[in-house]
C-alpha cells in the first residue's frame, strides 16, 4: 500500500496580511480547531547520573594522562628519542587531547542538570572544544 500526500496551500501572506484560500483540514477530517489536545508525555531523555559520572571519570583520566605525558615530555626533552619526536609536536598532541577530553564536560549538560541557557552555551562550547582539539591533534 502506497501512501500519498496532497500538498494544499491554505493561506497566503502578502503585504502584511494573511489571505485564506481554503480551510485547513485536521487529522480528524474536520475543519474546526480541536477544543483540546491530548496530554503530552515528555520524557526529556535526560542523561542518568551514573552515566554522567562515568563520562566525567573518563574525561578526568584523559585530562590527567595528557598532562602527565606533557610533563614526561618536558622532563625527557633532552633525550635522543624525545628530540627526534620533536617536543613541540608532542606538546601540541597533549594540548589537543586536553581540549578533546574537556569537551566531554559541557557535552554532558542537559536541562535536568542546568538551565536551558547554560545548556545552549555548553553545547556551543563542547563543539568548539572538540573540533579545535581534533584539528590540533
Amino acid at each position: 500500500v502506497m501512501v500519498r500526500f496532497n500538498r494544499t496551500t491554505t493561506d497566503i501572506y502578502h503585504s502584511n496580511t494573511w489571505y485564506s484560500l481554503t480551510e485547513f483540514i485536521f487529522n480528524s477530517g474536520e475543519t474546526t480547531i480541536p477544543t483540546s489536545l491530548p496530554p503530552t508525555n515528555d520524557d526529556g531523555n535526560f542523561i542518568r547520573t551514573g552515566i554522567r559520572a562515568i563520562a566525567w571519570m573518563f574525561t578526568f583520566i584523559s585530562f590527567f594522562l595528557a598532562i602527565g605525558f606533557a610533563i614526561w615530555t618536558w622532563l625527557h626533552r633532552n633525550t635522543r628519542v624525545v628530540k627526534a619526536s620533536q617536543p613541540f609536536f608532542l606538546y601540541l598532541l597533549c594540548f589537543g587531547v586536553i581540549l578533546i577530553a574537556i569537551s566531554g564536560i559541557p557535552a554532558s549538560f542537559d536541562s535536568n542538570f542546568a538551565t536551558v541557557e547554560a545548556c545552549s552555551q555548553a553545547c556551543t562550547a563542547a563543539v568548539w572544544l572538540l573540533f579545535l582539539g581534533v584539528a590540533i591533534v
